[in-house]
């Protein structure tokens, strides 16, 4: 009798709240958003100066056009012009640019440039420098 006695005295679990599991879940959350923000931010600062990168390769590109081939040269200008414009003031100097250019590309015989054609795409390399 004992022994049934002994069994009546023990007495149910009690329920304790553990939010252990709330706070590992908000620590992993907030961990893995630090992470997040930082790669973003380490994403777009490597792709900003590998665009900065870029555009001086291209700039230096058209700073180098040998000018005594025409045709060579106006396609040269304006495929490099097209990459690195940016801004509206390179925007309007490179398309008057490529109209004047124009007359220089899909002919078999071209005559070299004319002082206009000189002068806007010195025009263009300068705006391109003050811009980068």
């Amino acid at each position: 009798m004992d022994e049934i006695k002994g069994l009546a005295d023990i007495k149910p679990y009690l329920d304790i709240e553990d939010h252990s599991i709330y706070l590992f879940s908000g620590i992993v959350a907030l961990v893995a958003l630090v992470v997040i923000v930082l790669l973003w931010i380490g994403i777009s600062k490597f792709l900003e100066y590998k665009r900065a990168n870029k555009d001086k390769f291209y700039l230096e590109k058209i700073k180098n056009i040998d000018t005594t081939n025409a045709k060579q040269a106006a396609y040269e200008v304006t495929y490099f012009g097209r990459l690195i414009t940016k801004d509206q003031r390179s925007s309007e100097i490179y398309d008057q640019l490529v109209e004047i250019l124009g007359r220089y590309k899909y002919k078999k015989d071209v005559p070299s440039f004319d002082q206009q054609s000189i002068a806007l795409y010195n025009l263009f390399v300068q705006v391109l420098n003050e811009s980068i």
